[in-house]
This record gives structure tokens, sequence and C-alpha cells, in this order.
């Protein structure tokens, strides 16, 4: 019987560390996004949207760097899905009312996302004097607004 609780320990001890470690993965991905020295930097992207508006070439390939923070961001979402695995939160087994909170949480992450792509857009505009984008930019932030609050109520 102490053998059965020392696996059972140490089988708990295993899983622990593999959330960590998922854990730390996924924070390592979050910082590659605001370290101006990363492949998926967002300094990167707001250099791309400051030399369009200057009518410049791309300072770095738009669509790799799409693809790359892409692919973190799928990778973040399924280290998410490994780690409520590992935890027991399958989606069979959560509640209405967890289904409802994660489906918010998701909601309002793509929400902050869009909006700060939007609001650095507009910063490198501002640096410009592009008024026309400027104005452009508040429309898709008043768009993303009205959108997000329709979603937020269904």
């Amino acid at each position: 019987m102490a053998e059965t609780t020392e696996q059972a320990a140490s089988a708990a001890d295993a899983t622990r560390e593999q959330i960590a470690q998922k854990e730390q993965e996924i924070a390592d991905l979050r910082c590659a996004f605001a370290h101006p020295a990363s492949d998926i930097a967002d300094y990167k992207v707001a250099r791309i949207y400051e030399a369009r508006i200057n009518a410049e070439p791309d300072p770095y390939s738009a669509d790799d760097l799409i693809a790359k923070r892409q692919a973190a961001r799928d990778r973040i979402d399924t280290l998410k899905k490994e780690i409520r695995k590992l935890r027991g939160e399958d989606e069979e087994t959560l509640s209405d009312e967890e289904k409802k909170a994660r489906t918010l949480n998701e909601l309002d992450t793509g929400y902050e996302r869009a909006k700060n792509q939007i609001l650095m857009a507009y910063v490198a505009a501002v640096m410009a004097d592009d008024t026309d984008t400027q104005t452009s930019l508040k429309a898709q932030l008043k768009e993303l607004d009205t959108d997000y609050d329709t979603q937020r109520k269904e």
C-alpha cells in the first residue's frame, strides 16, 4: 500500500513538473512578443506600420512576422489545452459557468490583442503626422469596440 501511495505521489509530482514546464514555455512565448530582439516582437509590427505610413519599404517581412506570431499564439493555445488536460479540466467536465468564463476570457484576450495593434499603428501615424491613417485607425477601433461589446452581451 505504501508503494501505491509513493507511485501516486510520484505521478502527481511528474504532472506538476509537466504543468510547470508548459507554463514556463507560455511565459517565454509571451515575453518574446514584448522583447525587441525577438523574431516575433511587437516592436517589429510597429516598425512595419511606421515604414508603411512613411511610404518606405518594410524593414521586416510582414508575411513572415505574421506567420511566426500566429504560430506562437497557436502554440500558447495548445499548451493551455495541454495544461487543462493535465489538471483534469477537460471541456466535458467543465460546468456551463466555467465554459462561459473561458469563452469570455478568450474574447477579452483577442480584443486586447487587436486593440493594442491598432494603438501601436496609431502611435506610428501620430509620429508621422499622417492624419488620414489616424482617422482610419480611430474608425477601426470604434468598430472593434462595437463588435466586442456586441459579442460580450451575447
